[in-house]
Order: structure tokens, then C-alpha cells, then sequence
């Protein structure tokens, strides 16, 4: 028996004109695709392609798919809404008594042109002035936009306010110039000369005025061998500074009054030490103390090699150069100007 194609774009099977007049068979053909298709196999699978079974078996199986993935939206209540338990993955609910809320046209965006935008102005719109020299940038607060930032162009370039909302570049001065409050500069501030005279770096302790000691009497302090002098109240006597660029040299002074102790007609001395940074201290310069209760008066100046920033501590300890015999420091603090001071020259 013949079985020849019937349609193209939903093709099966129809008899042949030499095929006899059964009106079955035909049908059996004409939906199962085949005369000898067992019609009792319940597989879809094994359903001929093409044949119009084979066609609504493919139909069914998307609608079955739709109908499992359940309802894909809904216009409930909010109420209702809320009440769900278990919504189907892809469930879309709109509240019909939600009043909604104004529709945001703009979002914080950036904006890179001349002129201020003027349309759909949101809070946190950013614009970028383009043609102004420094590329000035604002943000949209409120009502208007407010300067938060501007672009440098080169090292050491500093942003400084030049009126309300306003700011302007202010370019690095050359080595060695500070920065100066300068109420004539079109800025405020302005780089100058460091004025040496009036702003000497120097660093200084009174290591136990008359204030000190008038109630309590004289504080007397013994100080051994390695040891570093004292402060009336137990401190080490020790002063930092931090180089500037225009010094080389500092000049450090001591004055107070110090005996030897131990054996008081053997020589006893004071060793000036100094540290840079936080490296380990050395002994730069040695002075001899009176065997008498007197005043002593030590000046010493330093070239100590330092770059600008550095910090250069020094302190003051009690020290037996090679020949000399270990002795006791008694310092005795209140009698005199009782000073330490280190100071850039």
C-alpha cells in the first residue's frame, strides 16, 4: 500500500489513489502517520513524525509545561497580596489599591558639559563643568548645585577656598617657602620665606624651676654610670626636633647644678648623645663636671647630617671617657636656671 505526504507546514499521510476505499486505514494513516502504527502503544515518544498525533502531542506538552508553571501575574489587593504563602517562581502580583508613588524621571547621574543642567534635576546629579580650567566638578542638593571637588594638574597643587562655594588651585611653592596666612593674597595663604627669626625651631625643658621645689626643698638626684639625667619629676632629660630646610647645624645648652658623688676628687663628665629618627644613639661631645657644688654651663653645637624631617633627639647621661675612673652624677635641681634646650642655628 502506498502512503504519500499531504501539506507542508503541518504535514502527514494520506492513502494513494491505487490504495482500496478503507475508510479506517485511511484514518489510522492519516493520524498516526503509518498503516501499521500500533494505536494500543501509549508512549508518546514512539508517536511518528510527521502525523497529526505526533502534532498534538507536542501541543499538549506545552500546555501541560504552562499549566505546571502556574499563574505568571495577577491584580489582587495588597492585602491579598500579602496573603500569598507559597507563590510560583516568576510570580508577578500588582496592588490594585496602591496609590504609587511620582515617577522618577532623572537618577544620580553624571553629567560632562559647559552649562549647569537645567532639566530633570534630581538630588545627587553630578555635573562636570567641561570648559572650566581645572574641571570643577558639582552635585545637585535641594535646589542647586554645590562645588565638592576640583581637578589638579600637577604635584603639590592644593585646593583652597576662595569664597563661599567657590575654590581655586593654588600651585606649589619652591623649596624651602611655607605656607603662609596672607589676608593680601587673592587666596588667603601664600608661600614666603621662612621669617628664622621668628620661627627659630627650637625645643626646650625647665627641667625643675624654683616653682617646682620652693614647697618640697631642694630635689637632690643621683645618676650612674650609663645612666641619663633626670627631670625633677623622674623623666630622662631628652629633646626632639625635626629639621627644616633652610639649617644645618643645632645648637644645644645645659645648665644646672652636678657634683661627682661616689669619689668627690675624681672628675665626673656629661655625654651629649644623639639620635636620628629612631635609630641608636651616640655620643657626640663630652663635658667635665666641677668636683665643687656649682652651676654647670655646657654649650655644644652639632652638624649632624640630618635631611629635612628627620627627628634629632639628644639627651644628657653620665659617662666615663677611657682613662677615667666610673663615677656617681648628684644633681641637685632647683638652685639654678635648671635648663635643656636644642635649637636649630
Amino acid at each position: 500500500m502506498a502512503a504519500e505526504d499531504i501539506g507542508g507546514l503541518w504535514n502527514t499521510k494520506q492513502p494513494g489513489y491505487e490504495d482500496k476505499a478503507d475508510i479506517q486505514a485511511a484514518l489510522k494513516l492519516f493520524l498516526y502517520g503509518n498503516y501499521n502504527y500500533d494505536v494500543t502503544n501509549e508512549d508518546p515518544q514512539q508517536l511518528l513524525n510527521p502525523s497529526i498525533a505526533y502534532y498534538l502531542q507536542q501541543l499538549k506538552n506545552r500546555v501541560d509545561d504552562q499549566e505546571e508553571l502556574g499563574i505568571g501575574s495577577d491584580y489582587l489587593t495588597l492585602a491579598q497580596i500579602q496573603a500569598i504563602a507559597q507563590p510560583t517562581d516568576g510570580y508577578i502580583a500588582m496592588a490594585s489599591d496602591s496609590s504609587g508613588s511620582t515617577v522618577q524621571s532623572t537618577y544620580g547621574i553624571a553629567l560632562y558639559q559647559n552649562e549647569a543642567p537645567t532639566t530633570n534635576l534630581a538630588n545627587g546629579i553630578v555635573w562636570i563643568d567641561k570648559d572650566s580650567e581645572n574641571k570643577d566638578i558639582y552635585v545637585y542638593d535641594t535646589s542647586s548645585f554645590v562645588k565638592v571637588g576640583t581637578y589638579t594638574e600637577a604635584k603639590g597643587d592644593l585646593i583652597v577656598g576662595a569664597s563661599s562655594g567657590v575654590t581655586e588651585i593654588l600651585t606649589v611653592g619652591s623649596n624651602g617657602k611655607v605656607l603662609t596666612a596672607d589676608s593680601s593674597a587673592p587666596l588667603g595663604v601664600s608661600w614666603t620665606d621662612l621669617d628664622y627669626e621668628n620661627n627659630k625651631n627650637i625645643s626646650s625643658i625647665y627641667f625643675g624651676d624654683y616653682a617646682e621645689t620652693s614647697l618640697i626643698g631642694i630635689h637632690i638626684n643621683g645618676v650612674a654610670e650609663d645612666e641619663v639625667l633626670k627631670t625633677i619629676s623622674g623623666d630622662d632629660l631628652e629633646l626632639s626636633i625635626t629639621k627644616s630646610a633652610s639649617s644645618t647645624k643645632t645648637k644645644i645648652t645645659f645648665t644646672g647644678v652636678c657634683r661627682p658623688t661616689t669619689d668627690t676628687n675624681k672628675e665626673v663628665f656629661l655625654g651629649l648623645q644623639r639620635k636620628i629618627n629612631a635609630g641608636a644613639y651616640s655620643t657626640i661631645n663630652v663635658g667635665l663636671v666641677s668636683k665643687e657644688f656649682t652651676s654647670s654651663h655646657f654649650e655644644w653645637l652639632d652638624t649632624h647630617g640630618a635631611t629635612t624631617g628627620d627627628v634629632i633627639t639628644y639627651r644628657l647621661i653620665n659617662i666615663t671617657p677611657n682613662g677615667y675612673v666610673a663615677n656617681v652624677i648628684t644633681q641637685r635641681i632647683g638652685e639654678t636656671s635648671d635648663t635643656f634646650i636644642v635649637e636649630e642655628i
